[in-house]
């Protein structure tokens, strides 16, 4: 019922707006153009205004420490995800039993340490009580 409703006055509005239009258009061509062209300036002045205050406000939120780290992150992530795998040479083995190598632990740049509080007082953690 609502959105009958709803679309029965739009339509109502939307017929009473090409009335407007059309009888103005017949009665007077040139006030039509002048009102055309004012609401096409309102609007863009409007438009300006709106993205100079949206660019004030987002040019400090770039610069926030918050960004940064967003940016630090960002970073770590492509190095992560986009770096080529590096191709590998397999070496010839000359004897019959060969031991598998052991590879490096490469210190990962996206985990950090975090210290806590080792020497707290010990009798009020509430785990043990």
């Amino acid at each position: 019922m609502g959105r009958n409703f709803t679309s029965i006055i739009v339509a109502f509005i939307a017929g009473l707006a090409i009335i407007g239009f059309v009888t103005m258009l017949i009665k007077n061509p040139g006030g039509l153009i002048i009102s055309l062209l004012m609401m096409i300036g309102i609007a863009f002045l409007i438009f300006i205004v709106l993205r100079a205050v949206l660019n004030r406000r987002g040019s400090g939120a770039r610069n926030s420490d918050e960004m940064k780290k967003y940016r630090k992150a960002v970073k770590r992530s492509n190095q992560k995800y986009n770096t080529q795998p590096k191709k590998i040479k397999k070496r010839k083995s000359t004897g019959p039993s060969s031991r598998p190598l052991k590879s490096k632990r490469k210190s990962v740049p996206y985990l950090k340490v975090i210290d806590g509080k080792k020497s707290a007082n010990k009798e009020n953690d509430r785990a043990s009580n």
